[in-house]
């Protein structure tokens, strides 16, 4: 298609030789870092980033300075761009110009069908003719647009399968999505295109899907993918599967990005930004290869507030924690809660070692009880979980108070030094681990989890929170 627009085309050119150097910088000193916080203007998301639009005010520069120094992208979501006002989007563009941070959007690439009402309703997808007429508002708007990360077309095109889902081959896919980059180029000819995608959230035939995938773009839109960006669940398959599509992602020269967050649901802001914290940890902490990109992305109601940098529950603050030192320290390690039918008891260790003993005899797994940092390196704030044991009536006794400690010794329990490192309140953002005493004929039983505590019957002794839990 013949570019409209032949002035851009030179200032797009000049942007791609200037993204070009970033991304050779990035092989040498360091990966690309992009930011995207939570919209502030989006009624799905109230309360999401109230502070949203600070970023683009001079009068709050020094407030994220140094979040803003690792910063090269800054990418939006659909939402800015719909329900933002023009004088809102053309202080944005001209905000990142001059603080040299090019810009991103996130997009769903894929068509909606009028007729058949596929991709209505569904992750990936916008309607026909909203890609052309996007680019249209931000090169309007002075925006010089220089990344779009497509929105899961793989997995919501092909994979997903609720209502309205297309349910397509990886060549459909690539033909449609083809479609829409023209759409852009005709304004953004430069601009560089590439893929987010949740691997771990795809069945077996995964990595021989997004193989296929891969090759079926570059056939339709005659270019590799220009990045591909992991959506990663955080959960058991990650550490198994990144491996994989690095290895795949490297010998097609698509660099890979890794999206830096944690789940939400009814949460504080503390809570949200120390599991987002852990993930980053248990990242660097894996065998799995360092990202070209690293994406520090939100999508969630919390935390609310962007600014300032110093505050740990501010979002700009995760920035700085990822080039921090605390970033690649020790992640905390499962504390392991096992039962004793025969006893009565229950049993907490992060040593696999004392688990499995465990389990050689009689005592049943019950998975984990939450989590314990193995030192006191890896955050700040944290304290020692004491273990201690009376054989006389079998009981295992945690506490981090150390008059508490000192008072069972005294009554005759026996010091098993620390079973790990936890924080002290609840400003942390950990998660709370509930007290319970059974006596002597059940002793003492420690959880995570609110409802199985409140639901104890009476002959548990409920003694409240013990600590929190990284």
């Amino acid at each position: 298609m013949t570019n409209p627009h032949p002035l851009r085309s030179l200032m797009g050119f000049a942007c791609l030789l200037i993204l070009t150097c970033l991304g050779l910088q990035a092989q040498s000193s360091g990966p690309i870092t992009w930011f995207c916080p939570a919209e502030y203007n989006n009624p799905a998301k109230l309360g999401a980033s109230l502070d949203y639009p600070n970023l683009f005010n001079t009068q709050y520069d020094s407030q994220w300075s140094t979040a803003r120094g690792h910063i090269q992208v800054l990418k939006i979501y659909p939402g800015m761009l719909s329900l933002s006002t023009d004088a809102q989007l053309s202080a944005l563009f001209s905000y990142l110009e001059s603080k040299n941070i090019a810009l991103a959007i996130e997009w769903g690439m894929l068509s909606r069908d009028p007729d058949t009402y596929i991709g209505y309703g569904v992750e990936g997808y916008a309607a026909p003719t909203e890609a052309a007429t996007t680019a249209a508002r931000i090169y309007n708007l002075g925006g010089e647009l220089a990344y779009i990360a497509m929105d899961e077309p793989l997995y919501y095109g092909h994979y997903y399968t609720g209502t309205n889902s297309a349910q397509a081959d990886v060549e459909a896919l690539a033909a449609d999505v083809a479609t829409n980059i023209a759409a852009f180029r005709a304004y953004f000819p430069n601009v560089i295109v590439g893929d987010i995608e949740p691997v771990d959230a795809m069945p077996e035939d995964w990595y021989e899907t997004t193989a296929a995938w891969l090759a079926a773009y570059e056939d339709a839109v005659g270019e590799p993918l220009g990045f591909f960006h992991l959506d990663i669940l955080w959960g058991a398959v990650w550490q198994v599967r990144t491996p994989y599509i690095a290895a795949l992602l490297e010998d097609e020269s698509i660099p890979m990005g890794v999206i830096f967050n944690a789940a939400g649901g009814n949460i504080t802001d503390a809570q949200w930004m120390e599991r987002a914290k852990v993930n980053i940890q248990r990242y660097n902490g894996s065998l799995c290869p360092d990202p070209d990109h690293v994406v520090i992305q939100n999508w969630m109601t919390v935390p609310a507030y962007i600014l300032p940098e110093t505050s740990p529950t501010a979002y700009s603050y995760l920035v700085n924690y990822y080039y921090g030192s605390y970033a690649t320290a020790a992640a905390p390690k499962s504390f392991f809660r096992l039962y004793n039918p025969v006893l009565h008891r229950h049993f907490y260790t992060m040593n696999e070692v004392e688990k499995n003993n465990c389990l050689a005899g009689n005592w049943i797994s019950e998975g984990s009880a939450g989590t314990v940092y193995p030192g006191t390196t890896s955050a700040t704030n944290l304290i020692p979980l004491y273990r201690l044991y009376k054989s006389s009536i079998n009981n295992h006794f945690y506490t981090t108070n150390t008059t508490e400690r000192d008072n069972a010794i005294n009554a005759g329990y026996i010091s098993e030094g620390v079973a790990g490192y936890v924080f002290a309140n609840a400003s942390s953002g950990g998660t709370p681990l509930y007290r319970a005493n059974g006596g002597l004929a059940y002793g003492h039983f420690y959880t995570t989890s609110l409802s199985e505590y409140e639901n104890l019957s009476t002959a548990w002794t409920k003694e409240g929170i013990s600590c929190y839990l990284p």
